[in-house]
């Protein structure tokens, strides 16, 4: 396994499983090319068609295409996947591109991919891919590969460019392709594969603080077979556990609470294997009365995405079962997952509430706070 494999299996949580699928995190927009089209701005020499089930851009200009999706991105995280083939792709084969002056040129190989983080007509990034040959008129020494190409332009100039290098798991003539980029608060990760995704980059990014656009980008005379793109966004996490509850009127509520569970617990120690499960802070939380039971609610301690968790947000759920001090539990992760599998509590004399994760092997203690 490389290295950024183990990285993308590394998920730092509070208290989650390594497995936990992220595709769960995001709601998806469409997942068509009906978008692609109705934000088509086509300048001459470039034309669109359909052409059974796939969107045709054929650029005809020595400048790229940007076939922009409609669609407004906030600065939530999103995901953008593309799956196309470029069908100017022959091995040796050069094509015919118009330049600004009306002079023809001839462009090989050619290049084609996604576009993000669009904030104008030349800020972006673009992740192209492009075929290569290492020793094209020599059947013996020949390598063909594909290099990904990730450049940042602002203002139309190049910012910072980076590249990988692929030779498998990738169609190397003119078939399809998937690329998906991941924008994330501060990285950028890029996969593609003609059946599978394989991680390739993992970026360092600054987002920019207003919306953004994605799209597809078709380098000078290629021609681009769109068979699929999916737009997909996470939505606000704060809007799903924001609640009521502020340090104020909490503390005002176990003022005159007689409930002996009522009140501030703390992390005390927990019991598991860094390899299944993290965690990501030393808790504060405080439990409320809610229904059938208790509402877990996050104070402090918060070590991953500690900007983002503030207090009075909603880190779960204890609900009663038959049995005395035992309670079936929800519990919220760093990264605003619920983790419901197999996950009940307990509580020791009013003082010591264990969370226990059997499906992991794992546990973690909060204490009750006398005097917070």
């Amino acid at each position: 396994m490389t290295p950024l494999a183990r990285l993308l299996l590394s998920i730092t949580l509070v208290i989650t499983a390594v497995a936990a699928q992220p595709a769960a995190r995001y709601a998806t927009i469409h997942n068509d090319f009906a978008a692609i089209r109705a934000g088509l701005a086509l300048q001459p020499h470039q034309t669109a068609r359909i052409d059974g089930p796939h969107l045709v851009l054929d650029n005809g200009q020595a400048t790229p295409l940007l076939a922009l999706d409609t669609t407004r991105l906030a600065a939530a995280p999103y995901r953008f996947v593309a799956r196309l083939a470029n069908e100017h792709n022959k091995p040796g084969k050069s094509y015919r591109a118009i330049a600004a002056g009306g002079q023809e040129v001839k462009v090989s190989p050619t290049a084609c991919g996604v576009v993000v983080e669009h904030t104008g007509p030349a800020t972006y990034w673009a992740v192209t891919m492009t075929c290569h040959n290492s020793n094209l008129h020599d059947d013996i020494m020949d390598r063909r590969s594909m290099v990904i190409t990730a450049t940042h332009y602002e203002n139309g100039e190049q910012v910072e460019q980076f590249t990988h290098t692929m030779t498998d798991s990738v169609d190397l003539a003119d078939g399809f392709n998937s690329l998906m980029v991941e924008v994330n608060e501060n990285t950028m990760l890029i996969a593609v594969g003609n059946k599978e995704f394989t991680p390739v980059m993992n970026i360092a990014v600054r987002r920019p603080s207003g919306p953004v656009r994605a799209g597809i980008i078709v380098g000078p005379a290629a021609c681009v077979a769109v068979e699929r793109t999916v737009m997909a966004q996470m939505s606000d996490p704060h809007r799903r556990i924001t609640t009521r509850w502020t340090q104020e009127t909490l503390d005002a509520h176990f003022a005159a609470s007689t409930d002996p569970l009522e009140g501030y617990w703390q992390y005390l120690d927990r019991d598991m294997d860094d390899n299944i499960l993290r965690l990501g802070g030393r808790y504060v939380v405080a439990l409320v009365q809610a229904g059938d039971g208790y509402d877990i609610i996050y104070v402090n301690g918060a070590q991953v995405k500690r900007q983002q968790w503030t207090t009075g947000l909603w880190k779960g759920h204890l609900k009663k079962t038959a049995f005395i001090d035992n309670y079936t539990a929800t519990w919220v992760d760093a990264t605003f997952l619920p983790i419901t599998d197999d996950v009940y509590a307990t509580f020791d004399n009013a003082v010591i509430l264990t969370l226990r994760f059997p499906v992991f092997r794992s546990q973690l203690r909060l204490a009750k706070v006398v005097d917070f």
